[in-house]
């Protein structure tokens, strides 16, 4: 009964002429931002957040909202029509919307995309909605041994989205990685090769993780969470090679 009364207190907030407004300009403003390729809907919230200093605190929030899914759903325009991504989260629209637009079909890609991100959004708030304090206590289990599996998990996860060969995606891959580990650690300022973002992320949570353990490598496999998230890996690696090796081998027959 909490969470209904909650919810209709929210509904009232939201569905007000001015938040609508809001919600409106927030989305209009956030789609032209995701369509410029390499801003992304996080950038253009940080650009856009002195607008909301002079707005009550339910209406800036509600602009905000509204530039983050704007941004998210305009990333795709950029990927359908010219295959380029407008932000990270949209680079696998490029795979199958482009073709589309190559065959005269733009309009209902973005059609069909626009249809999926209300789809997706909606569910996806709904599921939050409900599940937010479990995944609250779900998320307190995880050790440093659990964040390294899940990094390797999305490591591997994009290697292989692509259509060449899945030892050139993961080679991709892990030059992209190569080049973004090179600069400052963002932690403690020290000069050295991993230092970016996910480099110290991965460094921090593996020696962390080995720490606990005295160092034994078995800690990623006796834990239940890490276990689970590298079994997934591993499936995710194995099964596009052996689609793979089982092509090369019908085209070489």
């Amino acid at each position: 009964m909490e969470l209904l009364s909650n919810l209709a207190g929210g509904f009232a907030q939201a569905f007000t002429l001015t938040n609508l407004f809001y919600c409106f300009l927030g989305v209009t403003v956030g789609t032209f931002v995701g369509v410029l390729p390499g801003i992304g809907s996080m950038i253009g919230i940080a650009v856009l957040l002195p607008l909301t200093f002079y707005l009550t605190p339910e209406a800036a929030l509600v602009m905000l909202a509204g530039i983050y899914y704007g941004g998210e759903y305009g990333g795709s325009i950029a990927s359908i029509l010219i295959n380029m991504p407008g932000s990270a989260s949209t680079a696998v629209t490029c795979i199958d919307g482009h073709q589309m637009t190559r065959k005269g079909r733009a309009g209902v890609a973005l059609f069909v995309t626009a249809v999926a991100s209300f789809i997706g959004g909606s569910f996806g708030i709904i599921l939050m909605t409900v599940f937010s304090p479990a995944l609250a206590t779900f998320s307190l289990a995880f050790g440093p041994a659990d964040y390294f599996a899940v990094m390797i998990l999305g490591l591997i996860a994009s290697a292989t989205v692509g259509q060449s060969s899945p030892l050139k995606n993961a080679l991709s891959v892990v030059i992209g990685v190569l080049l973004g580990l090179v600069g400052t650690d963002i932690n403690t300022g020290i000069q050295r090769y991993m230092g970016f973002i996910l480099g110290p992320l991965m460094e921090e949570h593996l020696r962390r993780a080995l720490l606990l353990s005295y160092g034994d490598l078995t800690v990623f496999v006796r834990e239940p969470i890490s276990a689970s998230v590298l079994a997934v890996t591993a499936l995710i690696l194995v099964l596009p090679a052996i689609g793979w090796w089982k092509r090369s081998r019908a085209r070489t027959a």
